[in-house]
């Protein structure tokens, strides 16, 4: 199984990340800050170049090599599509035996182009056919009292637009008919919430486990 845990920052999805790792058989290795999306911009920029590709030279074949772009129509868009999923599963996640892969991922955001993440989540889509996605939502106003927010011009306004954006696509099946809705509002105040839902996800994580990393205090980035 491969899967993404969709977030956004200070919400809780390191917790979850942990949860799922404490599955044998799974790994939730952690964010790769915009790995993502310049896969996905590398790819759009050949396949949009390949439809204009043919227009630039209109009376130069494209296999006679006086075309300065001369055999660019050659690329095979789906060997490579193979192969940046081959890059990224083995080298990105370093996927080895583990069963169950997936990442945390918190950098695809609707906030400056809606369009732009819905189509980085169909390259996911794409990439990986079949891939499940655990969203995780938290509070706008609760989220952008954290130091990384603060900084940050109208933090609750773009906060709340990837929650949005997020329920609007779930409830629109655009996740996947299977994909997990997780509000941390809720499974911070009863953690048997969260354990429950990844359990009936697929996990295999005993209960005592999942208790003690609930009741663990994360510290990290408590500065930025």
């Amino acid at each position: 199984m491969h899967f993404v845990v969709l977030s956004y920052p200070r919400t809780g999805s390191t917790v979850i990340q942990r949860l799922i790792n404490a599955d044998s058989n799974s790994m939730c290795v952690g964010e790769k800050p915009m790995v993502i999306n310049h896969l996905y911009d590398f790819y759009a920029s050949i396949e949009d170049a390949m439809l204009v590709i043919p227009s630039l030279f209109p009376e130069i074949p494209l296999d006679d090599d006086k075309n300065p772009v001369y055999r660019a129509d050659h690329v095979d868009m789906g060997l490579l599509k193979h192969m940046l999923r081959e890059v990224f599963e083995e080298v990105v996640l370093a996927r080895g035996n583990t069963p169950n892969i997936g990442w945390k991922e918190n950098f695809i955001s609707p906030f400056a182009d809606g369009d732009i993440a819905d189509k980085q989540i169909k390259f996911i889509h794409d990439l990986f056919p079949g891939i499940r996605f655990i969203l995780n939502l938290r509070d706008p106003v609760e989220t952008a009292k954290s130091p990384i927010w603060r900084v940050r011009d109208s933090a609750v306004e773009e906060i709340q637009i990837r929650r949005q954006w997020m329920v609007d696509r779930y409830e629109a099946g655009f996740f996947g008919n299977d994909a997990l809705l997780l509000n941390y509002d809720e499974w911070s105040q009863d953690g048997n919430v969260i354990i429950a839902a990844l359990q009936s996800f697929g996990f295999s994580i005993n209960n005592n486990d999942a208790q003690r990393i609930l009741g663990e205090r994360l510290t990290h980035l408590s500065n930025i």
